[in-house]
């Protein structure tokens, strides 16, 4: 009997489903205009050439689609047509016209094609329980479709919360800086806890970083980062950058294809070194060269080796040579002088010196060649292309992409170089926070679907934008609460900084990741469902000390 009433409900609750349906509308499209549209932001002054804005749209699409894995064109029609059929088949007083069968091009992205699939998509349904109840219907399909929200995805409108903090250079008087979370580069922090103890009105979090041990140093930044001049961790080559100077007076630039290149020098010798205050053997997104080759980046990748240079300075924090056991170690005074060998009870690398760590086949690089006293000098140097990028105090690198924005045009061609491809993973395993969820399980292992999760689903995302003219635009756009936040997809987060008025631009650190925090006080709520992410670094706005006598 309770087998039989299960039946007769089911039954009733799908007829309710599609009678419901039948005068159910098409989700309204997005509209970045809109959502910057002047009745849906506010702005209030938070002192001298800087402005906070919100932007909040409460209305939008809550409505679920049912969305097939990526497939080819071919595999994608068929499917499409053996939905309908079925749907067809089972319910043949539905009104057709309620629903739409569509298949869409994941990777056409703006104008620009990328290898990813097709995916099939049924729209709309009211509610995910009738979304479930659909897909438990479509019988043998049901194994091929995922229920999502609409809103998740391109092209659809769903509410918005987008907090900005508008920066006009040339009026304001205080500093933006960036920083480590605990002013060393191990060890995390929330960016509330990193801009109470600095003092910081404002700050969003900063670049992408090693969250995990079994990825590295835990606060390591994935990529460049230059603090106060310094330079504390080497590029992932080819990635942009966000580039702040606070000298003479406040500048930003988004700067492309960062590479960064050291070295040491024993007498005539010159001895490449692969990594800064890293974890020997393991880089995350990949992006280096070994050997003369380039090993390109790969978003959310761990690249192995055995065989590097690895030096650490001052700026990494509290160090244990157990970490390093089995290889070999010197450590270089401020005259460039070696003055140990293999160091056992070392803690901290002391001030204005440098620990060189060598692996593998690189030991045999420095082994033969070191004596307590002798001379080995460390030099770096950075470039943006061809253009070398000077160091001095008040300059701030910060890691990011992909590029979003350079002359005012969209950058999708430069995604793949970047870091951001669709192919398959040669350099490296998938590496992503799990909190993110960008891909599910099953397809971790698939390129082109982590790609299309990645890049062309919504996602809290972290932005900064920079007008002709040089004001500049900080931008945190919270996601993954289809009733507040629905995030926006890569594109979409370079459109909304276009409709600010930035000619450039690049996309930080985001989802979980992703806040900005005004006097101590998060503007919204981050997606981690226990709160506020611990970061690598911040972006943050300082007042300056003449503030109130101007």
């Amino acid at each position: 009997m309770l087998v039989f009433m299960k039946h007769i409900f089911f039954i009733l609750a799908t007829t309710v489903f599609f009678a419901a349906h039948a005068s159910y509308t098409m989700p309204e499209e997005l509209s970045v205009d809109t959502i910057l549209s002047k009745e849906n932001m506010t702005q209030v002054s938070l002192g001298p050439g800087v402005s906070y804005i919100e932007a909040k749209v409460t209305h939008g699409s809550n409505s679920y689609i049912l969305v097939s894995k990526l497939l080819t064109l071919n595999d994608a029609n068929d499917l499409k047509n053996r939905a309908e059929e079925i749907f067809i088949e089972r319910h043949a007083d539905w009104d057709r016209k309620a629903f739409n069968f569509s298949v869409t091009n994941a990777g056409l992205i703006g104008s620009e094609q990328f290898d990813v699939g097709y995916r099939v998509i049924i729209s709309s349904f009211p509610d995910v329980a009738t979304a479930k109840l659909a897909k438990l219907e479509s019988g043998e399909l049901n194994s091929l479709f995922t229920v999502n929200n609409a809103s998740y995805f391109p092209g659809i409108r769903g509410p918005q919360l987008i907090s900005i903090l508008k920066i006009k250079p040339k009026e304001y008087r205080g500093r933006v800086i960036a920083t480590l979370a605990n002013g060393t580069v191990k060890g995390t922090s929330t960016v509330s806890s990193i801009s109470k103890k600095l003092g910081a009105f404002a700050g969003v979090n900063g670049g992408y970083f090693s969250y995990s041990e079994s990825l590295g140093i835990v606060g390591d930044p994935a990529g460049i980062s230059v603090i106060d001049g310094m330079l504390v961790s080497e590029a992932v080559h080819g990635r942009p950058a966000l580039l702040i100077n606070n000298n003479p007076s406040l500048t930003m630039k988004i700067l492309p294809d960062v590479t960064t290149s050291m070295m040491l020098s024993v007498g005539d010798k010159k001895f490449p070194v692969n990594g800064l205050n890293r974890k020997p053997g393991k880089k995350l997104n990949c992006g280096y060269i070994v050997d003369e080759k380039l090993i390109t980046s790969s978003h959310d990748s761990l690249c192995l080796t055995n065989d590097e240079l690895i030096v650490f300075n001052d700026s990494f924090g509290d160090i244990s040579m157990n970490e390093i056991e089995g290889t070999f170690s010197i450590l270089i005074d401020d005259k460039s002088k070696v003055v140990a060998i293999n160091p056992s009870n070392l803690s901290k690398v002391p001030p204005s010196n440098i620990l060189v760590i060598a692996t593998g086949s690189r030991k045999l690089d420095l082994f033969s060649d070191i004596d307590i006293g002798t001379e080995v000098i460390f030099s770096t140097s950075l470039k943006s292309g061809e253009d070398p990028i000077s160091l001095n105090e008040g300059t701030y690198l910060v890691n990011g992409g992909p590029s979003l924005l350079f002359d005012g045009k969209i950058q999708t061609m430069r995604w793949e170089y970047e870091g951001w491809s669709p192919k398959s993973r040669e350099n490296g395993k998938l590496a992503e926070h799990e909190k993110d969820k960008i891909a599910s399980n099953d397809e971790k292992n698939q390129s082109a679907a982590f790609f299309d999760s990645w890049v062309n689903r919504r996602h809290p995302r972290t932005l900064v934008g920079i007008a002709s003219d040089g004001e500049i635009y900080i931008v945190v756009v919270y996601g993954r609460d289809s009733k507040v936040n629905s995030g926006v997809t890569v594109y979409e987060a370079a459109k909304v900084l276009l409709s600010l008025g930035a000619t450039s631009a690049i996309n930080l650190d985001g989802g979980g990741s992703s806040v900005m925090v005004i006097d101590h006080k998060l503007t919204g709520l981050p997606s981690d469902t226990n709160g506020e992410r611990a970061v690598a670094d911040a972006i943050l706005l300082l007042y300056g000390e003449d503030r109130e006598s101007k």
